[in-house]
């Protein structure tokens, strides 16, 4: 796991405090890096909990059933990274 937050004295880590509207009390954000995200990019997102999907197993998940997974699992984010997606983006589809 790389990790970008303080160990906390309950099950829950706290997270440096940024100010993020819409996140409840400003908290830190639960992200995941799918298998092509270049985990260096995680020193930058310091202050948030930072998890790759190949740490919970889930390298072989398409990317419908992986938003899926990260959905359950209370992920805030899912990065992802498609070297041969450089014309267009669209949304990943279930």
């Amino acid at each position: 796991m790389v990790s970008v937050c303080q160990s906390g004295t309950g099950a829950r880590r706290s997270c440096f405090r940024q100010k993020f509207p819409g996140i409840a009390g400003g908290g830190c954000l639960k992200i995941l890096f799918d298998a092509n995200t270049p985990a260096p990019l995680a020193r930058f997102l310091r202050g948030h909990d930072v998890v790759r999907a190949d740490e919970l197993g889930w390298q072989g998940l398409e990317n419908g059933a992986l938003l899926d997974a990260a959905e359950n699992a209370g992920f805030d984010l899912l990065l992802t990274f498609h070297a041969s997606s450089n014309a267009r983006l669209g949304p990943i589809t279930r």
